[in-house]
């Protein structure tokens, strides 16, 4: 009996790579983009303001508390340091090593900037919020005597969804590869409850009373890196919810716009589409992509096929 043949793996792949790659953009992308988009001034002035707390005993910055970044060096080239993590006295950092050491060397500089740039943007942080408030039902009742938790996945992705397609294609050259690429960037402890204790601490004292906090857990794929942030629900999050009121999408392929109902998912595709509109990095939520980081991408897509 004649055996069933392999299939060849390699006229596959030659077969992938000769399919044609067409990418459309709505030609009404961009201007609508800056319509709506916050400003590079805008973003730049609320990071200025943010509070930080401290990785150890979770104290604010304030007038009377400085806080530094961990600025540990490890070797590699170029020499990189830290900064993940902030802290009010040499002692706190003494005491928190044992826990920062294992993030410590795996820390991308660029992260806390990236995920400070997310959260203080009014437009993503009023999807988020939305996403929040039909994730726990806030519009049905509100929490507000303890923390609700949520976890975000933050991966650096080809800002050109064409170059993920060409890299799962086996497109992409050795020099493509080597160069890198232009890249966008999910049980309560004793630091999650100070920080949630400190952001609505700090919410009171402005007169933003009655609100409730939530923490987004902020964890960089294929790493250790973990940064939580506080998260005031707005009232007009609220509002809308209880409204109803969607929003609309329109296709660079199909003719007509969409109008799209709230949901958890339709928010964070939202604010996704968003920032891959972004090709002039005016949200600031973009970065350089290593070789590594392409490395990774390429592993994980091997993953989630086996």
């Amino acid at each position: 009996m004649d055996q069933p043949e392999e299939p060849n793996v390699d006229h596959e792949n030659d077969a992938l790579r000769k399919i044609p790659l067409i990418t459309a953009v709505h030609p009404d992308n961009a201007p609508y983009f800056r319509e709506i988009a916050a400003s590079k001034k805008e973003i730049r002035t609320n990071r200025s303001n943010m509070e930080h707390a401290c990785a150890n005993c979770t104290k604010l910055s304030n007038e009377s508390t400085t806080l530094l970044k961990c600025a540990r060096g490890f070797s590699q080239s170029p020499w990189i340091q830290c900064k993940i993590a902030w802290y009010c006295s040499k002692e706190c950092q003494k005491q928190q090593w044992p826990i920062h050491k294992k993030v410590c060397n795996d820390s991308s500089s660029s992260l806390p900037k990236i995920i400070n740039s997310f959260v203080v943007n009014p437009l993503l942080s009023h999807f988020l919020q939305l996403a929040f408030v039909l994730e726990f039902k806030l519009n049905e009742k509100l929490i507000l005597d303890k923390p609700f938790i949520a976890r975000c996945d933050v991966s650096i992705d080809p800002a050109d969804m064409s170059y993920i397609m060409r890299l799962v294609m086996g497109r992409i050259s050795d020099a493509e590869l080597a160069q890198g690429a232009q890249g966008n960037s999910k049980t309560l402890d004793q630091n999650r409850m100070g920080i949630w204790r400190n952001v609505k601490k700090g919410n009171e004292e402005r007169g933003l009373t009655g609100r409730p906090v939530g923490l987004v857990d902020f964890y960089m794929k294929g790493t250790v890196q973990t940064l939580t942030v506080g998260i005031l629900i707005q009232e007009d999050a609220v509002q809308r919810v209880n409204e109803g009121v969607g929003f609309q999408m329109e296709s660079a392929l199909l003719p007509g716009k969409k109008d799209v109902k709230l949901s958890r998912q339709s928010c964070l595709d939202f604010i996704n589409t968003h920032i891959r509109s972004d090709k002039g990095n005016q949200l600031r939520l973009r970065t350089h992509m290593s070789k590594q980081d392409v490395e990774k991408l390429r592993n994980f897509d091997e993953e989630d096929e086996n």
